[in-house]
């Protein structure tokens, strides 16, 4: 069986890794439509890089806070493929690449050789094997939940329910309440297939005592932060109607035109495929993964990707085999276009390469947060306004002393004071994480932020260089006009040990 698969995953392993290691972290479009960049990469990717040079797999951290959003399997893999493989973008992607080439390989066991090509070659699909985030694995889980029922349809073998149970128990550990899905599919599975009950049971059971674990421990070391953040920001206000979005869409025209922008062969396919008398397993997950998306909050477009193997599978299972030939033929010359770049990313990388120690401030800088994924201690971010999402859409940063006014972050032995016990309080084991958000009214405040921080080493958008000429600072331009402020009373160090690009 091993050799009858070597071939199909090698093909499938070489379209998702083919140059995947070029892009920077955090740079290109997730969502190609709306222009959405993927900046929860970098989230993912510092969290991940944290936990295996720090050591602490159980907690994540991003800006040197806890970082309880998601859970942790997403940091886990690409945390443990940088440990044994090496720093690097395409290492921390590695896990998406692998989950990707595994979701083709029960394609084609369950519909052939066109869906599994069309479902590589589909471009949200495409894009997602190739960053490091949650959304691959969620989709793995899923897949193999589908794969699984269709080879033993009423779980009469002890292994098909084991890696039924290990399927859902990864997919809350990857995206809590996504995890709905998969267990939906095998509530489905067992009406249409007749299961058994006491079957069924055993395997939530075990999915239950394999994800439970981790929620515990964080309840039990961080119960003030793992219930503000997670419980209440991410479970209760982001899954909520009222959530901000990214366009005054509806769900339904959101969902649809992304789906048709990005595949229009594959929404065509699956129209054609409803008329053949579709499996009612892959029809189940098809409604199940419809309607969660358009049930949750929050509009997303790379909630569809559990979708497009389902759609695959309904709309090519019963072509010709080599029309997945003519698939690739077609698609896959698209994929491989260079990703929209960091507009800051090369003066980020030239500060990386100096070793210094010192802040370093990046002003709305539009970096996605790659400046932390780097190798660089003491890195801040400085917004105009409040510095903060809408109210009881994250945790109250201002009141912790995560997010400062530019006046308090220009006092801040008293700030430290002041902020310093109330961190403790939500359990921080130190105060690092005091003012990496400075906030700032107006253009005013931002210049004397500048001129009053001559220690600082400050990275601004060419939109915003007037601000700077009377600067106490030695000046660095791109070519594109980005500044580079660099501190002249703070020394270059050693270059630092791991690479300065991701």
């Amino acid at each position: 069986m091993i050799r009858r698969h070597a071939l199909p995953f090698a093909l499938f392993f070489l379209i998702f890794a083919w140059r995947a290691g070029n892009a920077r972290i955090g740079e290109g479009w997730i969502d190609p439509v709306g222009r959405i960049a993927a900046q929860d990469e970098a989230v993912y990717s510092h969290a991940a890089l944290r936990m295996a040079e720090a050591g602490d797999w159980a907690t994540p951290f991003f800006l040197d806070r806890f970082f309880l959003y998601k859970p942790p399997l997403v940091y886990w893999t690409s945390g443990l493929s940088a440990k044994l493989a090496g720093v690097g973008a395409f290492q921390l992607r590695l896990p998406a690449i692998l989950a990707a080439t595994l979701i083709c390989l029960l394609v084609l066991h369950a519909g052939g050789w066109p869906a599994a090509v069309a479902t590589a070659t589909s471009l949200l699909f495409f894009i997602l094997a190739r960053r490091n985030m949650t959304d691959m694995l969620l989709c793995l889980c899923i897949v193999a939940v589908y794969a699984l029922v269709k080879i033993d349809p009423r779980l009469e073998r002890t292994t098909t329910a084991f890696l039924l149970s290990m399927a859902i128990g990864a997919a809350v550990l990857a995206k809590s309440t996504g995890a709905v899905i998969p267990a939906a599919i095998l509530v489905a599975a067992a009406a249409v297939h007749r299961i058994p009950v006491r079957r069924v049971t055993s395997v939530f059971a075990l999915a239950t005592a394999v994800a439970l674990p981790w929620f515990i421990l964080q309840y039990h070391l961080h119960p003030r932060w793992f219930w503000s953040e997670f419980v209440e920001v991410e479970l209760l206000a982001w899954s909520s109607s009222a959530a901000p979005q990214t366009t005054a869409e509806s769900a339904p025209v959101f969902y649809l035109k992304r789906l048709w922008s990005t595949d229009w062969l594959l929404c065509i396919a699956a129209a054609a495929g409803l008329w053949r008398r579709p499996d009612p397993v892959l029809l189940a997950w098809i409604v199940i993964s419809g309607g969660a998306v358009a049930a949750y909050g929050y509009h997303n477009a790379t909630y569809l990707l559990p979708l497009i193997p389902a759609l695959a599978i309904l709309g090519f299972a019963r072509i010709p085999a080599f029309a997945a030939i003519a698939l690739a033929v077609f698609r896959l010359p698209g994929l491989y276009q260079p990703p929209e770049p960091l507009p800051t990313a090369a003066l980020i990388e030239q500060r990386c390469e100096r070793g210094r120690t010192n802040d370093l401030i990046l002003v709305q800088t539009a970096d996605e947060f790659y400046a932390p994924v780097l190798p660089m201690p003491r890195v801040r971010y400085a917004f105009p306004g409040t510095g903060q999402p809408p109210p009881g859409y994250s945790l109250d940063f201002r009141s912790l002393g995560v997010a400062l006014s530019t006046e308090e972050f220009l006092d801040f032995d008293a700030t430290r004071a002041k902020y310093g016990p109330r961190l403790r309080e939500w359990g921080l084991p130190d105060d690092r994480a005091l003012g990496t958000v400075i906030a700032y009214p107006t253009n005013g405040h931002l210049t004397r932020l500048i001129q009053d921080s001559p220690g600082a080493d400050f990275i601004i958008r060419r939109e915003d260089s007037q601000i700077v000429q009377n600067a106490p600072h030695e000046i660095l331009r791109d070519a594109a006009g980005n500044l580079l402020l660099l501190s002249r009373t703070a020394a270059d160090g050693p270059k630092p040990s791991r690479p300065c690009r991701l």
